[in-house]
């Protein structure tokens, strides 16, 4: 039987509880996203909730619905408001294996971010 509630009648929660996703898939939803030498900066590793919504993503895409991207955030959001805590743990625990795996393929990565130009004026 199906789950699906009020905020996104189009995906089976339980999808978003238990992905079904392969981590990498997780991690970024572009065709390529450890190709070397395509990209000139460097992506910082996913938190828990990106790879929420990544897994909200792919399960739209999986069953034939387009979203925009506000309107995909506007429904992660909501989802992770009422996702429980066990649920969260989990994608907690794929976090850690996405910035391993993420140190492994670039290992002299360092989150540098960039300052500011107008100083707040």
């Amino acid at each position: 039987m199906s789950n699906r509630n009020q905020n996104n009648p189009f995906v089976d929660i339980n999808y978003i509880y238990n992905p079904r996703f392969h981590l990498v898939d997780l991690i970024s939803t572009r065709r390529r996203p450890f190709a070397s030498g395509t990209r000139t900066n460097i992506p910082r590793p996913p938190n828990s909730f990106f790879l929420m919504k990544n897994c909200l993503l792919l399960e739209l895409k999986h069953s034939g619905h387009r979203i925009t991207m506000p309107n995909l955030c506007k429904m992660a959001r909501e989802i992770w408001k009422e996702i429980p805590q066990d649920a969260k743990n989990m994608y907690d625990a794929l976090a850690i294996q996405a910035q391993i795996l993420h140190q492994r393929v670039y290992p002299n990565y360092r989150f540098e971010p960039k300052k500011n130009s107008n100083n707040g004026m």
